[in-house]
């Protein structure tokens, strides 16, 4: 099951008779852990994420923060901030759990 699908089960489950307004059924997938990613559109901002953030590029690269640089999957080199194409959509922030 792709994630699209949970979602389609997730409205049915909260609102299988479509008696829900747009804010209550909002917040009812919110409560199910739904959200739109973050996506990082400028430097400032990739720089202010936090030691162990992961983010995708466009052009499909992952890259893991730490300390001063980047770190991109399977390469051993380090980035440094300006070197990631942007914009970024945020995978995962340390503080988050799955």
């Amino acid at each position: 099951m792709n994630q699209q699908d949970e979602l389609a089960r997730d409205i049915r489950a909260v609102d299988g008779g479509h008696s829900l307004g747009a804010a209550e059924l909002a917040e009812r997938l919110a409560e199910r852990g739904y959200s739109r990613p973050r996506v990082v559109e400028t430097i400032t901002a990739l720089r202010a994420l936090p030691m162990g953030a992961v983010v995708r590029t466009p052009n499909g690269l992952v890259f893991q923060r730490f300390h001063s640089y980047w770190g991109l999957t399977g390469d051993p080199n380090e980035f440094p901030t300006q070197d990631i194409t942007l914009p970024a959509t945020v995978l995962h922030l340390p503080e988050e759990t799955p």
